[in-house]
């Protein structure tokens, strides 16, 4: 039981890294799957294909390559979650370590957030004024995309808060207070100098 409330207190202390881990592992394995149908035909896509809810024509559209070239926007995708991912990585590793998170981490998430977010608004732009139908799989990355940008945001004015810390938790060596010397005994020689 006793392991079972560390694991717990340390998800409620670091909740923030965790969860960009996990929305960047999710993230990561969407933006795969859609990379792999839009290579191989022969994997069908499950979603709607008729309607408001469209997949297929969502993403065999012009709109869902990068904009002047023949890749597949679910590349970039893939590359955001999994850069994001592994800056959190950084920062927990850091964390657990009891080391202060690199100064250059929580700037750099913040700017891949605000392009990733911004991506996702063009994309939805062209869903709904261009395309008229929206993709469910694209949703779900770009709620995600939203997700990641909050918590990056909330991390980046928390930079300066201290972690609380855990029970079991050693002192950082740069953080722990120097221990006062005990008195010594004054030497002969010192006694005589009073």
């Amino acid at each position: 039981m006793n392991d079972e409330n560390a694991v717990l207190a340390e998800l409620r202390r670091r909740w923030d890294l965790w969860l960009l881990i996990a929305v960047a592992v999710v993230g990561t394995a969407i933006a795969t799957y859609l990379t792999i149908q839009h290579y191989n035909e022969k994997i069908s896509l499950l979603c709607s294909d008729s309607g408001f809810v469209n997949c297929g024509l969502v993403t065999t559209s012009a709109y869902s390559f990068v904009p002047g070239t023949k890749l597949p926007i679910t590349i970039p995708g893939l590359l955001f979650f999994v850069a994001s991912g592994a800056l959190a990585v950084l920062a927990l590793r850091a964390a657990r370590q009891h080391e202060h998170e690199p100064t250059w981490l929580r700037p750099l998430h913040l700017l891949l957030a605000t392009g990733g977010l911004l991506f996702v608004v063009y994309l939805i732009w062209a869903e709904i004024v261009k395309l008229r139908s929206i993709c469910a799989w694209c949703t779900v990355i770009h709620a995600l995309t939203l997700i990641t940008f909050l918590v990056v945001v909330w991390r980046f004015q928390h930079r300066d808060d201290p972690l609380p810390a855990l029970a079991g938790d050693a002192m950082p060596q740069e953080v722990a207070r120097p221990r006062k010397a005990p008195p010594q005994a004054l030497t002969h020689r010192q006694r005589q100098a009073i």
